[in-house]
């Protein structure tokens, strides 16, 4: 298996899909998780896109 160091700049590590989009509507940007005792889980997401009439509708709460 390649170490991150020898892996291409250009290749994503992470992929986000929507239902509602086709799979690479999205590129993960950064990603932040945070877990607690008797606490949900949450993650915030910061994507990106070359789609610039991307409906949000179709994606927030998904």
């Amino acid at each position: 298996m390649p170490s991150i160091a020898d892996r291409a700049a250009n290749v994503a590590l992470y992929a986000f899909e929507s239902a509602q989009l086709a799979s690479d509507t999205f590129q993960v940007l950064r990603f932040e998780g945070t877990e607690g005792i008797s606490e949900p889980f949450k993650f915030k997401l910061q994507l990106i896109s070359e789609d610039p009439d991307i409906e949000f509708s179709k994606v927030v709460n998904e």
